[in-house]
């Protein structure tokens, strides 16, 4: 890779494109500011070393604290992370597990499953609309319920077995 700047400060790999791939498209504009009064040349491009990544991945990381396997459904073999706190399920694509495909599956918070970092136990909480079954091991909820390892969740047309990775003897 042939790391290159080019005159408006972008970078670009020379060895893939002959001139920059940011540029080609913006008609070249001498001067101009943005809202905040800044021009493309005291705008900061530099790269950040090694330690300002370092730095940027622990401050914007969130750790695995569990996973959804799809075991039937249009999404069968897919496993969804899950985070502590709260984790939505839906199917819109800002939902933190989004089922696209499964039209019986509420757009927004169908469910919610919630990962409490001090007590380090998961558990699951239905939404309380007449259209968003919840069923875990065969039995449809109504209250929040506490989740096992290899519990199984139906939601709509979609089922999943739930696997915990943090626990009392293994946490973040």
């Amino acid at each position: 890779m042939k790391l290159t700047k080019c005159e408006n400060n972008h970078f670009f790999d020379a060895d893939k494109f002959r001139i920059c791939p940011h540029c080609t498209h913006i008609p070249k504009v001498e001067h101009t500011t943005d809202i905040y009064g800044k021009t493309q040349d005291t705008i900061d491009t530099e790269i950040p070393d090694e330690q300002m990544l370092l730095q940027y991945k622990a401050s914007n990381c969130q750790h695995t604290t569990g996973w959804l396997v799809c075991t039937e459904g249009a999404t069968r073999g897919e496993s969804y992370p899950l985070y502590e706190g709260t984790n939505h399920i839906g199917r819109e694509s800002h939902m933190d597990i989004a089922l696209y495909e499964s039209r019986e599956v509420l757009p927004e918070d169908h469910a919610l499953i919630i990962y409490d970092s001090k007590t380090y136990r998961f558990r699951i909480e239905p939404t309380f609309s007449q259209h968003a079954n919840v069923v875990l091991n065969g039995m449809i909820i109504v209250d929040p319920q506490p989740l096992h390892n290899y519990d199984t969740i139906v939601l709509g047309d979609t089922t999943f077995q739930f696997i915990a990775f943090c626990n009392e003897e293994h946490h973040w």
